[in-house]
Formats: structure tokens, sequence, C-alpha cells
């Protein structure tokens, strides 16, 4: 470490590299949805991979060329077949009884060809995807065969020396808003840098914008490359030029393919301005200097030829509105890469070593203060001697317990107790003006943060921010106020709410943190069955007795809440649907 002497006056900053997880702003991954010939609904593509188990075909046919695209800059691409529920895989009879399957739909099943050789007693059945072979098993029965990449085996019977060919497989018929709904439904579970939409279809451009969008509000941040869409900002790349390989054309929408593997592939150490695209051999349409600097000005990503190579022109997205929130330097791709990469090292860095400290010590702390406020109440019940001090109106005066149990406890007045006493009440004093902060900041928040953005959409931070200083300053007047009230509703009012509060939240809470089993069903279980437990004593005892009654039984009821919601979470949860193994992988690393 380099030692800055500080010669003038001021602040000096010494930045150094330390130990850096390799996984932070981990860059290189594109989603992309497409109608494919065989497949799973969900393929994740690693460079390098071979295609044809997965897609059907190898990497270098005309069929992939958008997944090629992808795949010459991208390290990773999660493929989404949207047909991949409605086709019917290709089949034929291997004997009687005997059925061999593609073990997904498409028309690449009708390519299927399979031979069945006999050696005594043990048959040899091979797969060929057209005059490939894939798979070769020796076996004596049907059940013995395992199922390839390819193929399974159903039925029974005795199996026989042919050669089949499957037949009647399908790709099948799909609307675009039923399939790109159930793309953006599957691939919010994954971790991707780069959306891809290769169509030209204006309403399903407008479902990927409002899925980026939807996608920023919850804050995992992409950006999506689409030809001429209606939406612009940050989140939007504009791909406006195809082109050509020796293999194939692409069209401008094509094209995007090509532009998001290149984005992907670019981290914050680099600019894909002038990035060489070298296995394009032309451009389309070939744009002049003047073309080149109106299209850029409109916010458009241009593919041009350049020195005689094809090559990004400028790395910019769609962004050509600015202001004080929306700079002009946010229409460079580096830039919005860069501001995101520091967000998403920040939030894992956090996630993965700050809040799993923060869930023991926010529990064990809640255990602490609710255990602390149930046996202080005993203990004060004890000294006492169930003699609670009481008001001029016979009522219990709750603000004189904690003193006379001290006094009791500590024997006359005395410089010792006159030292406890002001130590107490420092202590109360300081968690009072703790609580009190935390209450009404989060009080403002939830409004100005929660609700009202959800009401008054483009509501900016500046509002959002005066308008939270307002809230604070008007819930800090009104804690005055009902403070100098001396209503001494408030004390059992603060007795059930705290107790629903523990009962609703206290079973939701533990087994959220730490059970993957825990579900959505029992969560709402816990929650309800902990207020059923306050609610239903503190009505029945109001209405045969009164709310003085009521109230003197508010921990008990709170206790029998706090009970209900800790069994009624995981009894519940065991007869619920589960959550999916992706999300409970993500929230427990």
């Amino acid at each position: 470490m380099a030692i800055v002497k500080q010669i003038l006056p001021g602040v000096y900053a010494n930045i150094i590299a330390g130990d850096r997880d390799a996984a932070l702003s981990a860059r290189g991954t594109v989603a992309m949805a497409l109608d494919l010939d065989w497949g799973a609904p969900l393929t994740t593509l690693l460079r390098g991979n071979s295609t044809i188990a997965p897609l059907g075909y190898d990497l270098t046919d005309p069929k992939l060329k958008l997944v090629r695209e992808v795949m010459q800059n991208a390290g990773t691409l999660l493929l989404y077949r949207l047909n991949a529920k409605k086709g019917q895989p290709a089949q034929g009879t291997l004997a009687a009884g005997i059925t061999a399957k593609a073990i997904y739909p498409g028309i690449r099943g009708n390519d299927i060809k399979i031979t069945v050789e006999k050696d005594k007693d043990v048959f040899v059945i091979r797969t060929y995807l057209g005059t490939r072979e894939m798979d070769a098993q020796a076996v004596t029965k049907p059940g013995d065969f395992i199922p390839n990449s390819y193929i399974k085996i159903e039925g029974t019977g005795t199996l026989e020396a042919k050669t089949i060919t499957l037949t009647s497989g399908s790709n099948g018929e799909i609307t675009a808003a039923a399939g790109y709904d159930a793309f953006f439904e599957e691939i919010r579970k994954h971790e991707f840098n780069v959306l891809c939409y290769t169509g030209t279809d204006a309403e399903t451009k407008g479902k990927y914008a409002a899925f980026a969008e939807e996608l920023e509000q919850a804050g995992i941040y992409t950006q999506v490359v689409m030809n001429n869409p209606a939406a612009k900002g940050v989140n939007i790349i504009n791909n406006t030029v195809g082109g050509s390989t020796a293999q194939y054309d692409l069209t401008a929408a094509e094209a995007c393919a090509t532009m998001a593997g290149i984005q992907a592939g670019c981290g914050i150490e680099k600019s894909a301005t002038h990035y060489q695209v070298d296995h394009w051999i032309r451009v389309n349409p070939t744009l002049d200097r003047w073309q080149q600097q109106t299209r850029t000005a409109a916010g458009e990503i241009l593919f041009v030829e350049m020195h005689r190579k094809i090559c990004v022109l400028s790395d910019i997205n769609s962004l050509t509105t600015f202001d004080a929130e929306h700079p002009e330097d946010w229409s460079k791709n580096l830039v919005i890469r860069t501001l995101r990469a520091i967000t998403a090292d920040l939030k894992k860095m956090l996630d993965e070593k700050a809040i799993g400290k923060a869930t023991f010590v926010s529990t064990a702390f809640a255990m602490i203060i609710g255990c602390g406020a149930y046996f202080i109440g005993s203990l004060s019940r004890l000294i006492l001697e169930n003699k609670a001090p009481t008001l001029p109106n016979g009522g219990i005066n709750f603000d004189a317990i904690i003193p006379n149990v001290l006094l009791t406890a500590l024997g006359d007045a005395n410089v010792i107790t006159t030292v406890i006493f002001a130590i107490v009440l420092l202590l109360l004093l300081s968690a009072s003006m703790s609580t009190l902060a935390s209450v009404v900041l989060t009080s403002a928040s939830a409004v100005s943060v929660d609700l009202v953005p959800v009401v008054k959409k483009n509501f900016n931070a500046s509002r959002q921010m005066l308008l939270t200083r307002s809230l604070c300053m008007l819930f800090v007047i009104l804690s005055y106020v009902f403070a100098t009230m001396n209503i001494s509703i408030i004390v059992n009012i603060m007795s059930f709410s705290w107790g629903i509060v523990s009962g609703c939240f206290i079973g939701p809470y533990i087994y959220g943190i730490y059970s993957r089993k825990a579900t959505t069903a029992g969560a709402w279980a816990g929650i309800i069955c902990g207020f059923a437990a306050v609610a239903v004593p503190t009505v029945y005892i109001t209405l045969t007795s009164d709310f003085a009654a009521a109230a003197a039984a508010a921990p008990e009821t709170g206790v029998l809440a706090m009970a209900a919601s800790m069994v009624a979470v995981p009894l519940v949860s065991i007869f619920t649907k589960k959550p999916e193994r992706s999300l409970t992988d993500k929230a427990f690393g």
C-alpha cells in the first residue's frame, strides 16, 4: 500500500485494489425466446458446448443462426422455447406393445432413426439423428433401456430386429401473447444481463419494454435489444441495421441477436464502440456519414462498414431526452453498465456478508426483547406482590410500575438508588428517541416510497424526499400532541398492537428465514391464526365483561397468538405447494 503524504490541507483519498469476488458484476448472459424444432422449455447454453442434444442441430446449421449470433460473444444463453409445450413428439412402433418416443416435441424428432439388432439374447438399440449415430445400448428387454438425449422407450413386450424412423412430430402453434408471457414468468427466476427480441411484433416489443421496467422497479437491471421499439430509455437498445455472413442473411430484427451477444460480452472494462464483427461480410443498409450521424442522434445503435471492416459505430442506448435525473452520459451503455455493476456489487456483498449476520443478530435481539418484556411483567408482579400502583380514579398507574419495582428491590432512596434511576432514565430516553426516529422514518417511507408512487406515476426522487421530510415532521408533532394528552388507552392499544404484530409475524418471520419448506399458504395461515388468537378472546372478553378486562388479558392473548403462529406455519406448509427450488436456492444461497 502506497503512503500518501499530505502536504496541502484538505481530504486525501488513496484507492487500492483488494480481494474481489470473481462473480461480482458478472456479465455475459443473454435471455432470448425462439420458436424451435427441438428442445426443452428452457435451455442453458454455455459457449463452446454442443447444441446437438439440447437443440437438435449443430451450431453451424442455419436453423440456429440466431443462437450462433448470440454465442459469438456471449458466455451464456438462456434460451426459452416458445413452442415447447404445444407440439407433438415424434414416435414409432418398435414391436407389438413397444413404442419409441422422442423426448421433446417438434419436427426434428422426425429425423430420428432407431435400429434394433439381435445378438443371441441381447438386443442392441442404436439411435440416429439423421445419419449420425448418437447412442447405442445393449438390452434384454424394453425396460432395460435408459432414456438418452433423444428418445425413450415405453411399453412391454418382446423386442425384435427392426429399423424405424419416428414420425408425427410437430412444433405446434402458439400465440405471441401467451408465449412471451410464459417466457417472462420463467426468465425472471434467473440471472441475466441482456434480453433479446428478434421479432417485429409491436405488441411484443411493448411487453419487453414493460418487463424491463418491472424488473428495474424490483432492483433487477437489464437492457433489451430490439428493432425499432416504441419505448426509449437506458433499458432499450435500438438496433436498426442488419447484415450478412458467408452462410446466411440477417434482418435488422434478427441482427439484434448479434448485438445482444456483444452487449453481454462487454463488461465495465470496455465499450462496444468500434467493436469488430469479424464473421460478417456486409451490412444492410449501408449508411453514409450523414445517415450515421442522424440515426445515432435518434438513439439508434448501428452496425457500419468502417475501414473495410464491420463494426459497431457507437455503444449507445435509445435515451435521447435528457434531464437532471437522466443526463446525457446515461445514453452511453458503458456508463450504464458501470453504474449497475456498482449497484449489483453492493447488493451482493450486503446480501452475502451482512444479511446472514443481521438475520442471526436481529432474531436473537427480538427474542431477548420479547422474552424480556414478559419476564419484566412477571418479575413486577412478584416484587410488588400483585399490588400495582394506582391512579386517583383507582386505575392501574402503568408508568409507576417500574419505578416502584426499583424502589422495592433497592430499598430506601440513597446515592446508589439515585444513580441507578438516572441510568434507567437515560436508557429510557435513548431507547425512546431511537424507536421514535425509526418508527417515524419507516412510517414516512411507507407512504412516500411504497404507497404514493403506486398511485401516482412519475413521482420523482426530489418530490419523494420532500414528502418524506414533511411526513416525518408531521408524525413527530402528532407524537408530541398525543404524549401531552396523557391518554391512558394508549397503553392498552400498545398491548394489543404488540400482541397482534408478534402473533401475526413471528411464525412467518422465523420459518421464512430458517426453513426452505415454509410455503406462502403456511405464512398466510400463521398471520391469520396469530391475528385470530388475539382478536377472538379480546372481542369475547369485551362483550362479556368490559374493555379493561380485555386489556388486562393482552399479555396472555399475545403469548397464545405467537404459539398459534409458530404451529400454523409448519403445519399448513406440510399440506400446501412448496416454493420452487430456484427461488429457495436463490434465497438461501
